[in-house]
């Protein structure tokens, strides 16, 4: 399977966090990695990050309110679904903190919640990365 095997159009596709054993689905997710550059845009430091951007819309179990608020690291897991074909992404992540959290209500949007998770270890599609935290 390739990295970002991700159909260029499926209306059918869904993303889900998973944490703690229940599923949320995701109304908005991004991931990002990084490295510092020099003045001529030439690498200087290793690859870091995987940090992701987690958008929930609906209400949240206490669980979650207490990883954003304790410095508690969590396994979990990414899932993109699609009804037409298997599962075009998966991201496995260890030993990660929520490093912020925020919740907005709004009366057009209803209840938004934003998680910024930050992972010492992903697993995507079966590509390994780590921060080395350790």
């Amino acid at each position: 399977m390739e990295l970002f095997s991700l159909p260029k159009i499926d209306s059918d596709l869904t993303a889900w966090f998973i944490l703690d054993g229940k599923e949320y689905e995701m109304s908005q997710f991004s991931i990002s990695f990084g490295q510092s550059v020099d003045h001529k845009g030439q690498p200087q430091d290793e690859v870091r990050g995987g940090r992701m951007l987690v958008v929930l819309t609906q209400a949240l179990p206490d669980n979650l309110y207490r990883w954003a608020m304790t410095s508690s690291p969590k396994n979990g897991e990414i899932v993109f679904r699609s009804k037409t074909a298997n599962s075009p992404l998966r991201i496995m992540f260890n030993n990660a903190y929520c490093v912020s959290f925020q919740r907005q209500v709004g009366n057009a949007s209803g209840m938004i919640s934003k998680l910024l998770i930050s992972p010492d270890e992903i697993l995507m599609n079966g590509i390994s990365f780590d921060n080395h935290w350790g």
